[in-house]
């Protein structure tokens, strides 16, 4: 639903509803969501894929390279795995 929150105008409303759906503790949710703790893990790891060339998501990588956005569907995927073990990276 990235489309969905992505314009949504009140984000917060949407994710907590999503966590109760999901069967998470809504309470528990909330406080994590503000938390310095984990705003600091969502920037580390923004970071670390912006370090990694990642430009959107979903980005995979099979042996360090990134696996084109059009062939992340089951058939293309197996492809890709299929030969890399094929052929691994060095």
């Amino acid at each position: 639903d990235q489309e969905v929150w992505a314009n949504s105008a009140d984000v917060d409303a949407l994710f907590n509803a999503y966590a109760a759906y999901a069967g998470l503790d809504a309470r528990r949710f909330k406080v994590d969501m503000l938390s310095d703790e984990v705003h600091d893990r969502v920037s580390a790891d923004q970071r670390k894929g912006t370090s990694l060339g990642v430009k959107n998501t979903p980005t995979l990588f099979i042996n360090k390279q990134e696996v084109d956005p059009k062939r992340l569907n089951p058939t293309a995927l197996h492809e890709e795995i299929d030969a890399a073990l094929k052929h691994p990276s060095s």
